[in-house]
Protein backbone atom coordinates (compact mmCIF):
# COMPACT_ATOMS: atom_id res chain seq x y z
CA UNK A 1 0.00 0.00 0.00
CA UNK A 2 1.52 3.37 -1.23
CA UNK A 3 1.80 6.24 1.16
CA UNK A 4 -1.69 8.13 1.24
CA UNK A 5 -3.27 11.52 2.41
CA UNK A 6 -6.43 12.43 3.28
CA UNK A 7 -7.32 16.74 3.17
CA UNK A 8 -10.22 18.88 3.01
CA UNK A 9 -9.60 22.23 1.29
CA UNK A 10 -7.84 23.71 4.36
CA UNK A 11 -6.43 20.85 6.25
CA UNK A 12 -4.99 17.22 6.24
CA UNK A 13 -6.97 14.98 8.52
CA UNK A 14 -5.05 12.14 7.51
CA UNK A 15 -2.05 10.95 6.53
CA UNK A 16 0.27 7.77 5.98
CA UNK A 17 3.73 6.45 4.68
CA UNK A 18 1.77 3.17 4.10
CA UNK A 19 1.52 0.08 4.68
CA UNK A 20 -0.23 -3.13 3.69
CA UNK A 21 -3.22 -5.17 3.23
CA UNK A 22 -3.81 -9.24 3.69
CA UNK A 23 -6.29 -11.81 4.16
CA UNK A 24 -5.14 -14.82 6.47
CA UNK A 25 -7.41 -17.62 7.90
CA UNK A 26 -10.68 -15.74 6.33
CA UNK A 27 -9.97 -12.12 8.31
CA UNK A 28 -8.38 -9.39 6.72
CA UNK A 29 -5.19 -7.40 8.03
CA UNK A 30 -4.65 -3.73 7.60
CA UNK A 31 -0.78 -2.78 8.39
CA UNK A 32 -0.27 0.63 8.85
CA UNK A 33 4.19 1.76 9.49
CA UNK A 34 2.80 5.42 10.20
CA UNK A 35 -0.53 7.09 10.61
CA UNK A 36 -1.35 10.88 11.67
CA UNK A 37 -4.44 12.05 12.40
CA UNK A 38 -5.25 15.69 13.28
CA UNK A 39 -7.90 16.25 15.30
CA UNK A 40 -8.67 20.24 14.61
CA UNK A 41 -9.53 18.94 10.64
CA UNK A 42 -11.69 16.30 11.85
CA UNK A 43 -13.52 18.45 13.97
CA UNK A 44 -14.65 20.45 11.05
CA UNK A 45 -16.56 17.54 9.49
CA UNK A 46 -20.36 16.88 10.22
CA UNK A 47 -21.37 13.48 11.61
CA UNK A 48 -24.20 11.98 9.51
CA UNK A 49 -24.24 8.53 11.69
CA UNK A 50 -28.02 7.12 12.47
CA UNK A 51 -27.34 3.72 13.33
CA UNK A 52 -30.35 2.95 15.77
CA UNK A 53 -27.69 0.37 17.46
CA UNK A 54 -23.73 1.02 16.38
CA UNK A 55 -22.69 -1.70 18.35
CA UNK A 56 -24.95 -4.43 17.01
CA UNK A 57 -23.56 -2.96 13.37
CA UNK A 58 -20.12 -2.94 14.78
CA UNK A 59 -20.40 -6.38 16.01
CA UNK A 60 -22.10 -7.57 12.46
CA UNK A 61 -18.45 -6.59 10.86
CA UNK A 62 -16.82 -9.17 9.32
CA UNK A 63 -13.54 -10.42 10.88
CA UNK A 64 -10.26 -8.12 10.93
CA UNK A 65 -7.39 -6.60 12.54
CA UNK A 66 -5.37 -3.42 12.29
CA UNK A 67 -1.89 -3.08 13.40
CA UNK A 68 -0.27 0.71 13.41
CA UNK A 69 3.49 0.98 14.21
CA UNK A 70 2.91 4.57 15.24
CA UNK A 71 -0.15 6.38 15.91
CA UNK A 72 0.22 10.16 16.02
CA UNK A 73 -2.89 12.36 17.31
CA UNK A 74 -2.40 16.13 17.14
CA UNK A 75 -2.50 18.21 19.12
CA UNK A 76 -1.17 15.19 21.92
CA UNK A 77 1.69 13.90 19.95
CA UNK A 78 3.70 13.09 23.18
CA UNK A 79 1.22 10.10 23.35
CA UNK A 80 2.14 8.33 20.32
CA UNK A 81 2.47 4.94 19.91
CA UNK A 82 1.39 1.43 18.43
CA UNK A 83 -1.94 0.32 18.30
CA UNK A 84 -3.43 -2.98 17.82
CA UNK A 85 -6.91 -4.59 16.83
CA UNK A 86 -8.68 -7.72 16.84
CA UNK A 87 -12.16 -7.82 15.75
CA UNK A 88 -13.95 -11.52 15.26
CA UNK A 89 -17.78 -11.99 16.11
CA UNK A 90 -18.87 -10.06 19.37
CA UNK A 91 -15.34 -10.28 20.05
CA UNK A 92 -13.05 -7.16 19.66
CA UNK A 93 -9.75 -6.35 21.68
CA UNK A 94 -7.80 -3.45 21.69
CA UNK A 95 -4.07 -3.11 22.67
CA UNK A 96 -2.27 0.50 23.06
CA UNK A 97 1.20 1.40 23.95
CA UNK A 98 3.81 4.45 24.15
CA UNK A 99 6.13 6.26 26.64
CA UNK A 100 3.19 7.40 28.85
CA UNK A 101 -0.11 5.29 28.14
CA UNK A 102 -0.44 1.69 28.15
CA UNK A 103 -4.20 0.69 27.67
CA UNK A 104 -5.81 -3.07 27.13
CA UNK A 105 -9.63 -3.25 26.37
CA UNK A 106 -11.44 -6.64 25.48
CA UNK A 107 -15.24 -6.39 24.02
CA UNK A 108 -17.61 -9.68 24.50
CA UNK A 109 -21.01 -8.86 23.35
CA UNK A 110 -22.11 -5.32 25.09
CA UNK A 111 -19.61 -6.09 27.78
CA UNK A 112 -16.87 -3.83 27.91
CA UNK A 113 -14.01 -4.98 30.13
CA UNK A 114 -10.88 -2.30 31.09
CA UNK A 115 -8.22 -4.49 31.79
CA UNK A 116 -5.43 -2.28 32.11
CA UNK A 117 -5.44 1.50 31.66
CA UNK A 118 -1.72 2.90 32.98
CA UNK A 119 -0.99 6.30 32.09
CA UNK A 120 2.44 7.95 33.22
CA UNK A 121 2.34 11.22 32.45
CA UNK A 122 0.35 12.02 35.27
CA UNK A 123 1.74 14.28 37.89
CA UNK A 124 2.31 11.60 40.44
CA UNK A 125 5.89 9.24 41.00
CA UNK A 126 3.81 5.93 40.17
CA UNK A 127 1.41 5.44 36.80
CA UNK A 128 -2.40 5.91 37.14
CA UNK A 129 -3.76 2.41 37.11
CA UNK A 130 -7.56 1.90 36.12
CA UNK A 131 -9.55 -1.39 35.83
CA UNK A 132 -13.36 -2.12 35.20
CA UNK A 133 -16.27 -3.21 33.72
CA UNK A 134 -19.03 -1.14 31.19
CA UNK A 135 -22.32 -3.21 29.79
CA UNK A 136 -24.22 -1.28 27.22
CA UNK A 137 -27.97 -1.47 26.51
CA UNK A 138 -29.03 -2.60 22.97
CA UNK A 139 -29.64 1.04 21.12
CA UNK A 140 -28.24 2.89 23.88
CA UNK A 141 -26.36 6.43 22.57
CA UNK A 142 -25.48 7.91 25.81
CA UNK A 143 -23.46 6.23 28.63
CA UNK A 144 -23.81 2.44 29.42
CA UNK A 145 -25.91 0.98 30.83
CA UNK A 146 -24.16 0.17 33.91
CA UNK A 147 -20.52 -0.23 35.24
CA UNK A 148 -17.58 0.06 37.75
CA UNK A 149 -13.66 1.31 36.72
CA UNK A 150 -11.41 1.29 39.66
CA UNK A 151 -8.63 2.97 39.73
CA UNK A 152 -5.39 4.30 41.91
CA UNK A 153 -2.31 6.77 42.32
CA UNK A 154 0.45 7.36 44.45
CA UNK A 155 0.79 11.19 44.98
CA UNK A 156 4.41 13.04 45.41
CA UNK A 157 4.02 12.73 49.14
CA UNK A 158 3.63 8.87 49.25
CA UNK A 159 -0.83 8.98 49.69
CA UNK A 160 -1.77 6.04 48.04
CA UNK A 161 -5.47 7.01 46.52
CA UNK A 162 -8.42 4.63 45.19
CA UNK A 163 -10.83 5.67 42.32
CA UNK A 164 -13.96 4.16 42.40
CA UNK A 165 -16.67 5.28 39.51
CA UNK A 166 -20.00 3.11 39.79
CA UNK A 167 -23.36 4.25 37.88
CA UNK A 168 -26.49 3.08 36.69
CA UNK A 169 -28.54 4.02 33.74
CA UNK A 170 -27.82 7.77 33.77
CA UNK A 171 -26.58 8.79 37.50
CA UNK A 172 -23.93 7.59 39.68
CA UNK A 173 -21.16 8.47 41.84
CA UNK A 174 -17.71 9.29 41.71
CA UNK A 175 -15.50 8.96 44.86
CA UNK A 176 -11.76 9.11 45.61
CA UNK A 177 -10.43 7.59 48.87
CA UNK A 178 -7.30 7.56 51.08
CA UNK A 179 -6.30 3.73 50.59
CA UNK A 180 -4.38 3.56 53.56
CA UNK A 181 -7.25 4.73 56.06
CA UNK A 182 -9.90 4.77 53.94
CA UNK A 183 -10.70 8.41 53.98
CA UNK A 184 -13.33 9.49 51.61
CA UNK A 185 -11.30 12.58 50.15
CA UNK A 186 -13.58 13.16 47.03
CA UNK A 187 -17.56 12.39 46.92
CA UNK A 188 -19.62 13.68 43.40
CA UNK A 189 -23.06 12.36 42.94
CA UNK A 190 -23.47 12.84 39.25
CA UNK A 191 -26.37 12.99 36.49
CA UNK A 192 -26.09 12.55 32.53
CA UNK A 193 -28.19 13.93 29.60
CA UNK A 194 -28.52 13.98 26.39
CA UNK A 195 -26.68 17.81 26.72
CA UNK A 196 -25.83 18.10 30.26
CA UNK A 197 -23.14 16.18 32.52
CA UNK A 198 -23.99 17.52 36.10
CA UNK A 199 -22.38 16.91 39.47
CA UNK A 200 -24.13 18.57 42.02
CA UNK A 201 -23.58 18.24 46.00
CA UNK A 202 -20.35 17.38 45.82
CA UNK A 203 -17.85 16.95 48.63
CA UNK A 204 -14.18 17.03 48.98
CA UNK A 205 -11.68 17.20 52.06
CA UNK A 206 -7.85 17.50 52.40
CA UNK A 207 -6.23 16.60 55.37
CA UNK A 208 -2.71 16.65 54.45
CA UNK A 209 -2.34 20.46 54.50
CA UNK A 210 -0.83 22.58 57.67
CA UNK A 211 -4.97 22.42 58.57
CA UNK A 212 -7.51 20.32 57.04
CA UNK A 213 -9.15 21.88 54.27
CA UNK A 214 -13.13 20.90 52.78
CA UNK A 215 -15.55 22.17 50.93
CA UNK A 216 -18.12 21.48 48.31
CA UNK A 217 -18.34 21.32 44.31
CA UNK A 218 -20.57 22.13 42.14
CA UNK A 219 -20.47 21.25 38.03
CA UNK A 220 -21.62 21.10 34.75
CA UNK A 221 -20.29 20.32 31.20
CA UNK A 222 -22.62 21.12 28.19
CA UNK A 223 -23.24 19.60 24.99
CA UNK A 224 -20.64 16.98 26.21
CA UNK A 225 -21.28 14.59 22.85
CA UNK A 226 -19.51 17.01 20.85
CA UNK A 227 -16.71 16.48 22.76
CA UNK A 228 -14.05 19.93 22.93
CA UNK A 229 -15.34 21.53 19.79
CA UNK A 230 -18.74 21.77 21.44
CA UNK A 231 -18.05 21.41 25.19
CA UNK A 232 -19.25 24.39 28.15
CA UNK A 233 -17.82 24.19 31.69
CA UNK A 234 -19.52 26.35 34.53
CA UNK A 235 -18.03 25.15 38.03
CA UNK A 236 -18.44 26.28 41.52
CA UNK A 237 -16.08 24.83 44.55
CA UNK A 238 -15.83 26.42 47.60
CA UNK A 239 -13.13 25.91 50.89
CA UNK A 240 -13.63 25.93 54.36
CA UNK A 241 -10.91 27.12 56.57
CA UNK A 242 -10.09 28.29 60.55
CA UNK A 243 -8.02 30.10 62.31
CA UNK A 244 -7.63 32.52 65.32
CA UNK A 245 -9.52 35.15 63.58
CA UNK A 246 -12.58 32.22 62.91
CA UNK A 247 -14.06 30.25 60.09
CA UNK A 248 -13.95 31.53 56.55
CA UNK A 249 -15.05 30.52 53.46
CA UNK A 250 -13.56 31.29 50.04
CA UNK A 251 -15.47 30.60 46.47
CA UNK A 252 -13.73 29.69 43.02
CA UNK A 253 -16.36 30.03 40.09
CA UNK A 254 -15.63 28.78 36.86
CA UNK A 255 -17.38 30.00 33.65
CA UNK A 256 -19.91 29.89 32.19
CA UNK A 257 -17.83 29.53 29.03
CA UNK A 258 -16.44 27.40 26.44
CA UNK A 259 -13.14 25.02 27.19
CA UNK A 260 -11.59 24.61 23.58
CA UNK A 261 -8.48 22.09 22.65
CA UNK A 262 -6.64 25.70 21.86
CA UNK A 263 -7.61 29.58 22.60
CA UNK A 264 -9.16 29.52 25.30
CA UNK A 265 -10.47 32.45 27.47
CA UNK A 266 -12.61 30.57 30.25
CA UNK A 267 -13.90 33.54 32.85
CA UNK A 268 -13.34 32.16 36.63
CA UNK A 269 -13.41 34.49 39.84
CA UNK A 270 -12.19 33.96 42.96
CA UNK A 271 -13.71 35.87 46.44
CA UNK A 272 -13.88 35.39 50.00
CA UNK A 273 -10.99 34.74 52.74
CA UNK A 274 -8.66 32.28 53.94
CA UNK A 275 -7.69 32.15 57.98
CA UNK A 276 -4.68 30.12 58.76
CA UNK A 277 -3.59 30.17 62.27
CA UNK A 278 -3.09 34.04 62.92
CA UNK A 279 -2.69 34.95 59.06
CA UNK A 280 -6.04 36.00 57.24
CA UNK A 281 -6.04 36.30 53.49
CA UNK A 282 -8.75 38.10 51.69
CA UNK A 283 -9.13 37.78 47.77
CA UNK A 284 -10.73 39.03 45.02
CA UNK A 285 -9.32 38.01 41.84
CA UNK A 286 -11.48 37.48 38.48
CA UNK A 287 -9.19 35.91 35.27
CA UNK A 288 -9.59 33.91 32.84
CA UNK A 289 -7.77 30.33 31.99
CA UNK A 290 -6.12 30.85 28.74
CA UNK A 291 -3.96 29.20 25.79
CA UNK A 292 -4.31 25.45 24.96
CA UNK A 293 -5.29 22.56 27.04
CA UNK A 294 -2.03 20.81 27.02
CA UNK A 295 -0.38 24.39 27.89
CA UNK A 296 -2.78 26.51 30.00
CA UNK A 297 -1.76 29.72 32.03
CA UNK A 298 -4.08 31.72 34.65
CA UNK A 299 -4.24 35.28 33.21
CA UNK A 300 -5.50 37.80 36.28
CA UNK A 301 -7.32 40.86 34.95
CA UNK A 302 -8.01 44.26 36.38
CA UNK A 303 -9.30 44.25 40.09
CA UNK A 304 -7.93 41.02 41.12
CA UNK A 305 -6.79 42.00 44.65
CA UNK A 306 -5.57 40.15 47.93
CA UNK A 307 -5.07 41.84 51.33
CA UNK A 308 -2.89 39.73 54.25
CA UNK A 309 -3.33 40.50 57.91
CA UNK A 310 -1.90 38.54 60.98
CA UNK A 311 1.39 36.77 62.14
CA UNK A 312 3.22 35.02 58.85
CA UNK A 313 5.87 33.62 61.55
CA UNK A 314 7.12 33.32 64.87
CA UNK A 315 8.79 36.57 64.66
CA UNK A 316 6.86 38.31 62.66
CA UNK A 317 3.15 40.30 61.82
CA UNK A 318 1.72 42.05 58.51
CA UNK A 319 -0.51 44.90 59.74
CA UNK A 320 -1.20 45.50 56.67
CA UNK A 321 -0.42 44.24 53.07
CA UNK A 322 -2.28 45.00 49.41
CA UNK A 323 -1.37 42.90 46.71
CA UNK A 324 -2.85 44.42 43.13
CA UNK A 325 -2.43 41.24 40.91
CA UNK A 326 -3.45 42.56 37.68
CA UNK A 327 -1.81 41.16 34.81
CA UNK A 328 0.19 38.60 36.34
CA UNK A 329 0.08 35.44 34.61
CA UNK A 330 0.94 31.81 36.08
CA UNK A 331 1.53 28.40 34.63
CA UNK A 332 3.01 25.53 35.16
CA UNK A 333 6.73 27.16 34.18
CA UNK A 334 5.90 30.08 36.83
CA UNK A 335 5.12 33.62 37.04
CA UNK A 336 4.79 36.36 34.40
CA UNK A 337 4.46 39.97 35.48
CA UNK A 338 5.11 39.68 39.22
CA UNK A 339 2.60 41.84 41.19
CA UNK A 340 3.69 45.22 42.36
CA UNK A 341 2.47 46.12 46.17
CA UNK A 342 3.40 47.37 49.54
CA UNK A 343 2.81 46.02 53.01
CA UNK A 344 4.27 47.03 56.51
CA UNK A 345 4.76 44.35 59.71
CA UNK A 346 6.65 44.67 62.86
CA UNK A 347 8.39 41.96 64.56
CA UNK A 348 7.69 40.31 67.80
CA UNK A 349 11.61 40.40 68.72
CA UNK A 350 13.37 43.95 70.14
CA UNK A 351 15.16 44.26 66.50
CA UNK A 352 11.74 45.36 65.03
CA UNK A 353 12.24 46.25 61.53
CA UNK A 354 9.84 47.47 58.14
CA UNK A 355 9.17 46.12 54.79
CA UNK A 356 8.22 47.19 51.91
CA UNK A 357 8.22 46.16 48.10
CA UNK A 358 7.60 47.21 45.11
CA UNK A 359 8.87 46.86 41.48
Amino acid sequence: MPAFRLSRPDCVWLRSDGGDLTRRAGAWRLHFIDLRLDTACVDQSTSTTSARDPLAQWQGLPAFSVLIDRLTVAPWQEWAGRLTLTHAGPGTRFAYQSDKLAAELALDDRQLTLERLSLNGAPAPAPVVLQGKLTQAPGARLLPERGAVQGGLTLANGTALTFDLNWRQQQGVLSITDSQNGMTLVHLPWRLSAREWVVSDGRWRWPYATQALAGGIALTLTDWRDGLAGLGVSARLNVLTQGLRGRANAVLNIGPGPLRLTDNRLPFRLNGMVHDNTLSLDAAIPGELRGDVTAPYLALLPGALLRLVGGVSDVFDIDSARLPLACVQLSSVGVKRPATGHFTGQSRKPWAFYTAFGR
